[in-house]
């Protein structure tokens, strides 16, 4: 494991000075710029495996005295699972590269610079003393500054002597290198002030105190969607998370996209790093909802709080719940009181920065959120109905070709006999329930009437008898017929 700063020396006084007659020809470096050197962001040893194949014909780039430090693989040990950072923190503006060689330049410098704030985060969970920390990052701060003070000389030097003259992209590669070591001073501040306070600034500190020169009118910042992003991860995947932070780094995460994405654009790469930053947020607020309603949630990182398979049973099951509370109440009124509690719990949504496309999260908060919400229109709806005054939809009755005494004989055999038994609270309950689901070819709207099935019920018609006895009597001495049942 090691730390350098060699590449940054070299370009700036040996054999990857751009202007060297070595480095003019344009077609020396398009074999170099491979899809694994631009973009090597699988691992930390892509990155080097990438910068070392690109400076394979540089014998001399890597200055054994320009270690800060180094130690063998199998002397490292670490605290804890230490994340990687694979992608600028803080993205820098610049103009686009125009040919090869300034396109070999700008992801050398891009992709070192990410490499080396890598390596000095794994430095920070070595096992090792905070004091022995303390000195590397010392001397690493220091290292990044006097190169900052350096690049601004050789730009005045080669200016002076007109050597960058002779090819415009020469000036590109020192002002990106420049504003590189500004960005790497800028992650170092970031990620491990408590080392390197008194030595690190912002930007207008780093001109006024290391540069000397007034600050240009225009921040070289373009955004810090990459340490909002690593901090957020990190922060996710710690072993334990307390509401309260949970909440502040929702404002952070707000903060830093009103900072940078004030105004709309059509822009693709634009478009891209907000949808980062609303990944984020989303994470951050399904965190929140799960300590804030106390949900278990098995193996809680940025990856699974992002996971609309894991977490939509927990949608589902939280507003199954609500709504069961809801139907608990008759009266509409009561009914909002147990809605609008929920939506209480849900205030924290209601943030003092408003953002565009914050409504279009799909948050488990937002959703149960937007689910309440529908449901109290509905509720309020029918704020005038008296629930406990709904009956059930009335069914027609079942026409048969039975008379009243026949129905009311049918139903006395059925309640009364031991083996069957209808179970009722009261005849009367029984005498409603007929009344209500059959009817006689002779029966008006009103039904069959109580009163008539009550008097054959206590004094059964002998004719109804005598219907009932000849076709059970013919059942059994007639079994095919019986069977047809």
């Amino acid at each position: 494991m090691k730390l350098d700063l060699s590449i940054y020396q070299s370009i700036l006084f040996y054999d990857l000075r751009p202007w060297l007659d070595n480095n003019k020809d344009d077609n020396r470096f398009r074999a170099k710029l491979t899809p694994n050197f631009k973009n090597p962001a699988q691992s930390s040893i892509d990155f080097d495996n990438a910068i070392n194949k690109a400076l394979i014909d540089y014998k001399s780039t890597l200055n054994e005295e320009d270690y800060l430090f180094e130690l063998a693989d199998d002397q490292v040990q670490f605290n804890g699972v230490v994340d990687e950072i694979l992608y600028p923190l803080i993205e820098v503006i610049t103009d686009e590269p125009t040919n090869n060689k300034a396109t070999f330049y700008y992801y050398l410098i891009k992709n070192e610079a990410t490499r080396l704030i890598n390596n000095l985060y794994k430095f920070s969970y070595l096992k090792i003393s905070e004091s022995e920390k303390k000195n590397v990052f010392i001397v690493a701060i220091k290292g990044i500054n006097s190169l900052i003070q350096r690049t601004e000389q050789q730009k005045i030097q080669v200016s002076k002597y007109g050597n960058h003259n002779q090819d415009p992209n020469n000036a590109f590669i020192l002002h990106f290198l420049g504003i590189t070591l500004i960005r790497l001073h800028l992650e170092v501040k970031e990620l491990f002030e408590k080392y390197v306070t008194g030595n690190v600034f912002d930007e207008a500190g780093i001109y006024s105190t290391i540069l000397k020169k007034p600050q240009p009118t225009e921040s070289h910042i373009k955004d810090t969607v990459g340490l909002n992003h690593f901090k957020v991860t990190a922060y996710i995947n710690q072993p334990k998370n307390k509401k309260e932070t949970t909440l502040e780094w929702i404002l952070y995460t707000l903060e830093t996209y009103a900072k940078y994405f004030e105004t709309d654009t059509t822009s693709k790469e634009v478009a891209k790093r907000k949808k980062i930053l609303l990944e984020d947020l989303q994470a951050l607020e399904n965190l929140y909802f799960l300590q804030h309603y106390k949900i278990k949630f098995e193996n809680t990182n940025y990856t699974n709080l992002l996971d609309a398979e894991l977490l939509e049973p927990i949608f589902n099951d939280t507003f199954q719940e609500i709504t069961e509370a809801v139907e608990v109440p008759t009266i509409a009124s009561k009914k909002l009181v147990v809605i609008n509690k929920e939506l209480q719990k849900l205030d924290f949504l209601k943030y003092d920065i408003d953002i565009e496309n914050i409504a279009y999260l799909q948050s488990i908060p937002r959703l149960l959120q937007d689910a309440l919400i529908g449901l109290k229109s509905f509720v309020n709806a029918n704020l005038s109905i008296d629930f406990s005054k709904i009956t059930e939809p009335k069914t027609n009755p079942l026409k048969t070709g039975l008379t009243v005494p026949q129905i009311a004989f049918l139903f006395k055999i059925l309640s009364e006999h031991n083996d069957i038994g209808i179970e009722t609270k009261t005849k009367t309950e029984l005498y409603n329930f007929i009344s209500q689901n059959f009817a006689t070819k002779k029966s008006t709207e009103k039904g069959i009437s109580i009163k008539k099935l009550a008097e054959y019920f206590n004094e059964p018609d002998p004719d109804a008898q005598a219907f009932w006895y000849g076709i059970i009597a013919n059942w059994f001495t007639d079994k095919k017929k019986f069977n047809k049942f």
